[in-house]
């Protein structure tokens, strides 16, 4: 009996060779994709939670806007109410403020603390810390004097604070921008 010849068995074996060198390539082609995949799926992952950040953000930027806002129109009544005092007593805090004004001063207060904790921007949260200082001095002055300056100052402080946090909403769109390019 002789051995099979080469022009039976040849081609058996290449086709063997073929079937398994195609089953290894398929296989790595196959692990590099699903790699491929997970890598997109978590750069997605990472944008959708970069975009919540950054809509997060807007809104808290919004929301400490409106509350010191808030602040400046009841810290402004607040010593108008003083003044008034003032002038038909002659003595400065003396007097006591409509309950209506002051519920009103310490829920914009309220409001500002709530809101400030969650903007990320640090400058923001200073400045917002600062304005909401002055506006507490404002109440508590030994001197109408005293009181006005502070007015005067949370004022001059809130115009800054709009800008800064203008200047922080449009970083943010810069960012968001960016994720979209």
């Amino acid at each position: 009996m002789e051995g099979i010849s080469p022009s039976v068995w040849f081609p058996v074996v290449t086709l063997v060779i073929g079937a398994l060198l195609k089953a290894v390539f398929d296989s790595w082609t196959e692990k590099r994709r699903a790699g491929f995949d997970r890598e997109s799926r978590v750069e997605k992952r990472k944008e959708l939670i970069l975009m919540q950040r950054i809509d997060l953000q807007r809104k808290a930027l919004g929301d400490i806007q409106i509350a010191i806002s808030d602040l400046m129109r009841c810290t402004t009544v607040l010593h108008l109410a003083e003044c008034k005092l003032w002038r038909d007593t002659g003595s400065w805090g003396s007097g006591d403020i409509p309950d209506d004004v002051n519920n009103q001063s310490r829920a914009a207060f309220r409001q500002v603390t709530l809101a400030r904790v969650r903007v990320r921007d640090e400058h923001v949260r200073e400045m917002a810390e600062q304005v909401s200082k002055l506006c507490s001095q404002v109440s508590f002055a030994d001197s109408v004097d005293a009181s006005e300056d502070a007015v005067l100052s949370a004022g001059s402080l809130y115009n800054i604070f709009n800008e800064k946090v203008g200047e922080s909403l449009r970083a943010l769109e810069d960012e968001e921008q960016a994720l979209l390019i």
